[in-house]
């Protein structure tokens, strides 16, 4: 019997998904071609990930220590030990006066003139530099490196006006709970060795605000 047009091009697209070949009109040809370019479109690897943007760099002891406390709350310690680390070295609370110049300007240059000649310079003052070492001593001690931790310990005690105030902080501080024995044996030993300043009351170089430090 004679096939009907319908027919012809039904079996003529049969013949060719059977065969491998496309062997139908234009209609089948778009078809293959399209499903084609969304296989190899799916194959395509992903993009990647942009990488994280690094934290500034800070220019200042209270910058750099705020960037330790929030790294050491999140568990992050060995990225808050280098901050801390580097407050050291950064411009603080601590400042000194010098003399650059007989505060002239020279001929023939503009500027506004400093009549004493005097530059401030800025650095972390004994205070800061004894609270960055306590820091790093908690955070020391959460990385497991117990001894590092009483070492830093013991220099803060021996750097503060105030041992025994100090000491009634360390001992209810809940990040240094793990050397509490041996705290209370470097109180001890401190006491009996009469390192304690009889004239604590008094402000000196030394002295160590009693404030939250982390």
């Amino acid at each position: 019997a004679a096939m009907g047009p319908r027919q012809v091009l039904t079996g003529a697209l049969l013949l060719g998904l059977a065969s491998g070949h496309l062997v139908g009109p234009s209609l089948g040809r778009s078809r293959v071609t399209l499903t084609r370019a969304r296989v190899s479109l799916s194959d395509s690897p992903p993009a990647a990930a942009p990488k994280p943007t690094p934290p500034p760099l800070p220019k200042s002891y209270d910058e750099a220590e705020k960037l330790g406390l929030a790294l050491f709350s999140a568990g992050d310690y060995e990225s808050a030990i280098r901050y801390f680390e580097q407050s050291k070295k950064l411009p603080g609370a601590g400042y000194d006066i010098v003399r650059i110049s007989s505060g002239n300007v020279a001929p023939g240059t503009t500027g506004v003139p400093n009549p004493r000649g005097l530059q401030e310079t800025r650095f972390a003052s004994p205070a800061q530099l004894a609270i960055a070492e306590y820091n790093i001593a908690c955070a020391k001690l959460k990385l497991g490196d117990k001894g590092e931790a009483l070492e830093r310990l013991r220099a803060f005690i021996a750097s503060v006006v105030n041992p025994e105030r100090q000491f009634e902080r360390m001992l209810s501080d809940p990040d240094l709970t793990e050397v509490k024995a041996e705290l209370l044996a470097l109180q001890a030993e401190m006491k009996a060795a009469k390192s304690f300043n009889p004239l604590a009351g008094i402000k000196k170089l030394f002295d160590v605000p009693f404030v939250e430090w982390k």
